[in-house]
Order: structure tokens, then sequence, then C-alpha cells
């Protein structure tokens, strides 16, 4: 689901901006060394830059990259990929033949390796490469990049082709990382939260720290304050728990998962699982901003937003003013992101507070066992 459909999925990172005087120019030059070059006969895989509005250009034209203060651009990954049945049939009858020359005898270990790579390399060379393109939205003002996908090696792809021709080097922005770089934690909540993060070292790396906990905080917290959520003078807002949820236990090394889906069938399942001792893996989430709606699902980690629907671009924008649509559409997913943000730092004034243990972890437990009041 690529970030300007209907329904986006990226991940988010923090990056610095470049420190070139001459922006435009470094951008230029940047994206002239770095744009997607069609792969070689056998090569299996190439990658680059391409244009937001059409993966198969990559000259840039009038330097299409920069709308206003953001850089969007497409990352294109061409993949030619053997199928295992087709490799396993043509290896087959290579060994036949093999045989055949050498009175039934099976191929030696480095003849067996000769005869798999001469069969990859004929099937490469009848295969068209399969091209795919991500988008991606940077910020250089606001520090801040999207990328249109999920899976680990495209992002190893990404990053290793950006870090290389723009020498910048993005930060997951994950539940750790946001809350280590939020400035507006006070020197006590830093501090409680070195120590947090020295006692919980081991689970740093599973995800179950602090976006655990505020995957259930949030549903807490919703219900609560039965959705209205305000937060200083002027910031109100509708926040609810979505129809998805995914609860996981890890007993002696071996996950349980239970998926918890409909309206209230999963919040009923879901608490029963919260009793058994499971932790919240990932859920959907709602939030209404006026008259704008924004659905979501986050996981563990906070790095990505899943499936995050928002309302539709206005009809008056055409297909002639492609800007207005991303403008509106840049606009609305920074909404979202705003009150994610805001929901997250609240949550961590409170988890790096005097009250979390005191008052919210008891109440919270009672929440689980007994349900909203």
């Amino acid at each position: 689901m690529p970030i300007f459909s209907s329904t986006s999925t990226f991940v988010r990172f923090s990056v610095e901006s470049p420190v070139e005087s001459d922006l435009a120019s470094f951008l230029a030059e940047v994206f002239k060394k770095g744009a997607f070059k069609d792969p070689e006969p056998l090569q299996k895989q190439a990658t680059g830059f391409a244009s937001i509005e059409n993966m198969f250009d990559t000259s840039f034209p009038y330097a299409n990259y920069e709308k206003g203060e953001y850089v969007t651009f497409n990352f294109r990954v061409d993949e030619r990929k053997i199928p295992t049945t087709l490799f396993k049939q043509f290896l087959h009858e290579a060994e036949v033949e093999y045989r055949k020359k050498h009175e039934g005898r099976r191929p030696h270990t480095s003849d067996w390796r000769d005869i798999k790579d001469a069969v990859e390399l004929k099937l490469l060379s009848q295969i068209l490469p399969s091209p795919r393109a991500f988008e991606v939205v940077w910020s250089p003002v606001s520090k801040y990049l999207l990328f249109g996908s999920t899976q680990e090696k495209i992002i190893d792809l990404f990053l290793e082709h950006f870090e290389e021709h723009f020498k910048l080097y993005p930060q997951p922005l994950d539940a750790l990382t946001s809350a280590l770089q939020n400035k507006q934690l006070g020197q006590q909540e830093k501090d409680h939260l070195s120590r947090l993060i020295a006692s919980k070292s081991r689970e740093l790396n599973k995800d179950i720290f602090l976006g655990s906990e505020f995957l259930i905080w949030l549903w807490f917290y919703s219900d609560a304050h039965e959705g209205n959520v305000t937060m200083g003078k002027d910031t109100n807002f509708e926040l609810f728990v979505g129809n998805k949820i995914i609860l996981e236990q890890v007993t002696e090394g071996k996950k349980q998962k239970v998926s918890c889906t409909g309206p209230d069938a999963a919040h009923s399942e879901a608490r029963t699982a919260l009793r058994e001792g499971k932790k919240i893996k990932e859920a959907e989430y709602q939030i209404n901003v006026g008259e704008n709606k924004y659905s979501f699902t986050l996981d563990t980690r906070l790095w990505a937003v899943k499936g995050l629907k928002t309302p539709k671009v206005a009809s008056s924008l055409h297909d002639d003013d492609p800007e207005g649509r991303f403008f509106e559409k840049m606009y609305l997913i920074e909404e979202a992101l705003k009150y994610i943000d805001l929901l997250y730092h609240h949550f961590l004034t409170i988890r790096l507070g005097i009250t979390w243990e005191r008052d919210v972890i008891p109440e919270l437990k009672k929440w689980v066992e007994e349900g909203p009041r």
C-alpha cells in the first residue's frame, strides 16, 4: 500500500538536513548519480531513484522531486527471480544430461556447483526483471522521512542506496528512539528513562519495552475518557480502539498468538487474553479530529504506521493538479502523525512520572479484570 493511496503504510525515520548551502544543486547531483539504471543482462537486482509520478522516468524533469518543503521520489527495485519449480526442473534435466556423459555417476560437489551456476545463468538470461517502486517523502525542514514499505529487505536496500548517495543516515523512529529524541521531556523524566533502559536492556530488542505498554495504555486511556481526549486548552479529539487486536505470549520459547477481530467480540476476546497474561502485539485505532477521521494500525515497535486511512482528498483536486493532491494528502498524513505523537508524548510523561507505579498500574490491572467503568 503506497503512501499516497487511499490506505497508506510506511515506516518513519528521523534524518538530519543536508549541510550544503546550495540544496537545489546538491539534490540535482544526487538524483543524477543515484538514478535507477537498467540491470545488466545477467544482473539479479538493480536499485535506484525514480520519479514519484512515474517509476519508469529517471530523468527527473524540472526537478520534480521538489514539492515545497518536501523531497519526494520513488525507490525502484528491479529483480530477476527464477521460480523454484522451474529451477528444479532445469536442474534435474542438467543432472540427467551429466549422468549420461559420466556412465550414470552422480556429480561431485564441485561439478554439482558448476551445474547449478550454469542452470541459473541460463534461466536468468531468459527472465525479464520485475520492477517495483516504493514511495519516499522526506522533509529536510522537519527532519523526518517516510518510506512506503515495511519489508526489512527492501528497507535495507533503500537505506544502503540513500546513505551512499546522500551521505545522510536515517534513524528509525521506533518507540525507544522517539522517546530518546523527545525534546519536551523534563530532566527527571529523561533520567528515569535512562534508568529504565538499563534495567530493561534484555527487552529492548523484543519490542516489549514502551511500545507494548503504550498499546494497552491507549485502549485503557480511551475507555477511561469514553473516547474524548483533551490535552491543554485547545486540543480536543476522539480516540477509539478499532476492530482488530493481536495479542501474544511467549512461554518456554514458544509464541502463542491470538487475533481478535470484530466490533465488540474483538474487545471481549482481547480482554480475556489480557487476563491470561498475553500482551498486545498489534492493534487498530481510530482518531477523530473534528470531521477528519483517521484509522491505522500500530505494533509494539511503533516504527510502522500500517493501513492509515485518511479522509478523501478533496474531489476538486483533479488529475490536472497533482501537486494540489500531494499537499492535501501530506496535510492529512501529518495531522494523523501529529495526534499519534501527542498521545505518545502524553503516555511518556505518565510512564516516566511518579504516578505510573503508584496509580496507573493498579488502575490498569483493575480495568483488565473488570472492564471499563
